[in-house]
């Protein structure tokens, strides 16, 4: 971990708290995903998951209140993690967008109100971590999304040794979508990188609507598209580069996220 990353999770806490987040880039029923992501991981106190979800549900009247076209995605962990970690996504196409957010809370309930949801929203709140992320366009699979979201969606999140990341983009992650540009029926992945909080981190994510989409998928078989060699160095850049790789299932939460209203980008 870096030296930025507890101001960075101390920040998006009391964005999150307030209700302060990105506006975004807006998607009609499909569009190409946008440029960053903020992903916030956060642990709730046992006990307390009635309570976050009371406060993520004030947060999305007030959204629909004050007509926020803010886009931000709840989903509570199916597998891989506790059930008590739930992960917030908000997409977003440029830094600027982060600039004069309005405190939704403020807005739809007053000051008063709003210092007391957000009191009680941290205190559900054990432990949170957050990563901003850099859209891979030439190491994903796909780069659509659906503007309703999937009902869940598979991560790969890899921390990746510095001195090997190039080879873990070039040899691994490079090979990985050759061979799945070549096998219809495999498992799509938009990828990206870290570049706020914990650096030389990858995530890589591919939604599917039910377990049972899982059966019709095809597996991979590197042999059919490359050599001996080039196996070997495709798993020795596997093997080498990881640091850690978590495996997860999460669950959209649709009541607690706020899919924003249409508007057009201004790069439109």
């Amino acid at each position: 971990m870096n030296g930025s990353k507890i101001p960075l999770v101390v920040a998006s806490l009391a964005l999150l708290i307030s209700g302060l987040v990105p506006f975004s880039i807006q998607i009609g029923a499909q569009g190409e995903a946008p440029q960053f992501e903020s992903v916030t991981m956060l642990t709730i106190r046992p006990g307390l998951e009635e309570e976050y979800e009371e406060w993520q549900k004030k947060l999305v009247a007030a959204a629909a209140k004050i007509g926020s076209t803010a886009r931000v995605l709840v989903y509570q962990m199916a597998q891989g993690g506790p059930p008590n970690m739930f992960v917030t996504k908000t997409p977003f196409s440029r830094w600027a967008d982060r600039d004069g957010l309005p405190n939704i809370l403020e807005q739809a309930y007053g000051a008063s109100e709003a210092v007391k949801i957000g009191k009680a929203g941290r205190a559900s709140v054990e432990s949170v971590q957050t990563e901003v992320f850099s859209l891979l366009p030439r190491l994903s699979d796909t780069l659509k999304i659906l503007d309703s979201p999937a009902s869940f969606l598979y991560v790969t999140r890899n921390e990746i040794k510095p001195e090997m990341e190039s080879a873990w983009r070039s040899l691994y992650v490079a090979r990985q979508k050759l061979a799945r540009e070549k096998t219809p029926g495999a498992r799509q992945f938009i990828r990206r990188a870290s570049i706020r909080g914990q650096q030389y981190v990858h995530w890589y994510e591919s939604s599917f609507s039910k377990y049972a989409d899982w059966d019709a998928e095809l597996q991979l078989d590197l042999r059919k598209f490359f050599t001996d060699v080039e196996i070997a160095q495709h798993n020795r850049a596997r093997d080498e580069s990881l640091i850690k790789r978590t495996q997860f299932v999460l669950r959209y939460r649709p009541e607690l996220s706020r899919l924003g209203t249409a508007r057009k980008s201004s790069q439109d």
